[in-house]
C-alpha cells in the first residue's frame, strides 16, 4: 500500500510539472517616450492578449496579439504562429516626434525548431499624414525578461500611406523552450493620423517543399490580413 502511495504521488507530481511547463504566457508592452501611454505589460495565457489606451499624443491605441498555440489555429509548439493587430490615432504637434509609440507582443514557452522565420506585415494610414514605421522580429529567452530579444526579420522604415513588408529569417535552430516576439513602432510627426496595421510571424520547419509550402502559407496570411483590414 505504501508502495502504491508513493507511486501516485509520483505521478500527481509529475504530473504538475508537467502542466506547469505547459502554460505560455502571452504579453504586449506599450510606450510613447514617457508621453503618458501605460508602460505596464498586460498578459493572459489564453492565447489572445488586448490592449486599450491613449495619452496626449496618441488618442487611440488599440492591440490585440493571438499566439497559436495555445490558441487554436494554424500554428503548433515546435512550428508557432503570431499575429499583432494595431489601431493608432496620432494627435500630431510640435513634440510629436519626441514620443514614437511601440507596441511589442510577445509568447513564450515554443520549440525546439529548426526552420525559418516570415515576417509579413500589411496596412495604411485611414486618414491623416502617413509617417513612417518598422515592423520587427525577435526571437528571445523563455519566459519573456525584457523585450526585444534577437532579430529576426526587420521590414526597414516604411513611408506608407500604405504599408507592406515579407521579409524572410536565416535558418534558425532554436532549443526549447523559447520566445518570439514582434515590435510595431510608429513615429509621430506635426500632423494627425490613424493607423490600421497587421503584422504576422510565422515558423516554417523543413519537410521537402519548404519554398513551396512557405510561399503558399504566406499568401493565404496576407489574403487574410488584407480582408481584415478592408
Amino acid at each position: 500500500m505504501k508502495s502504491i502511495k508513493t507511486l501516485l504521488a509520483t505521478v500527481a507530481v509529475v504530473a504538475c510539472a508537467a502542466s506547469a511547463m505547459a502554460i505560455q504566457t502571452q504579453t504586449i508592452w506599450v510606450s510613447d517616450g514617457g508621453g503618458g501611454i501605460s508602460v505596464v505589460p498586460v498578459t493572459s495565457t489564453s492565447g489572445v492578449v488586448s490592449y486599450a489606451g491613449s495619452d496626449a499624443f496618441w488618442s487611440v491605441v488599440v492591440s490585440t496579439g493571438t499566439s497559436y498555440p495555445p490558441a487554436i489555429g494554424p500554428g503548433s509548439i515546435t512550428a508557432p504562429v503570431m499575429d499583432l493587430s494595431v489601431t493608432a490615432t496620432s494627435v500630431g504637434g510640435a513634440s510629436s516626434s519626441l514620443h514614437p509609440l511601440s507596441i511589442t507582443f510577445g509568447a513564450d514557452g515554443f520549440g525546439p525548431t529548426a526552420g525559418v522565420f516570415l515576417g509579413l506585415l500589411s496596412g495604411h494610414v485611414v486618414s491623416g499624414t502617413a509617417n513612417s514605421l518598422t515592423f520587427n522580429t525577435y526571437h528571445d529567452t523563455s519566459p519573456i525578461a525584457t523585450p526585444p530579444g534577437t532579430l529576426l526579420t526587420t521590414s526597414g522604415a516604411l513611408a506608407g500611406p500604405t504599408y507592406s513588408s515579407s521579409v524572410l529569417s536565416g535558418p534558425m535552430n532554436l532549443a526549447s523552450a523559447y520566445a518570439l516576439e514582434e515590435v510595431f513602432v510608429i513615429q509621430g510627426g506635426l500632423n494627425s493620423a490613424s493607423y490600421s496595421l497587421d503584422g504576422s510571424l510565422i515558423t516554417q520547419v523543413p519537410d521537402g517543399g519548404t519554398t513551396a509550402m512557405l510561399l503558399g502559407a504566406a499568401l493565404s496570411v496576407l489574403g487574410l490580413i488584407r480582408r481584415k483590414l478592408a
